[in-house]
């Protein structure tokens, strides 16, 4: 942290990086307030999966439905019958418990 500091110091162009980082994380933070404010569970389930695909580069996710109530503000049984939902759709596929094939 100490070089990181000295050069943050040091150099505009860091400052500036740095700055633009900052700026887009809170710009972030401003959506998903708004989407939670504003939108319904299948539509706040739905942008999580998708942010977390972006940031884990992977379509597979390893969620429980546990997990998933809680970072979308809902119940348990409300991801059930999203997820079930989103599935009958052909935009999901998951099932219950870990699949090895």
């Amino acid at each position: 942290m100490p070089a990181f500091e000295a050069a943050f110091r040091s150099s505009e162009e860091i400052r500036q990086r740095v700055q633009e980082c900052a700026q887009q994380q809170s710009n972030s933070v401003s959506q998903v307030a708004g989407c939670n404010r504003l939108h319904e569970a299948e539509a706040r389930l739905a942008r999580w999966l998708l942010t977390a695909q972006d940031r884990i580069g992977s379509s597979m996710l390893d969620f429980t439905q546990e997990y998933l109530a809680e970072m979308i503000g809902a119940q348990r049984s409300t991801v059930t019958v999203i997820a079930g939902n989103l599935q009958k759709k052909g935009l999901i596929k998951y099932s219950r418990g870990h699949d090895h094939n």
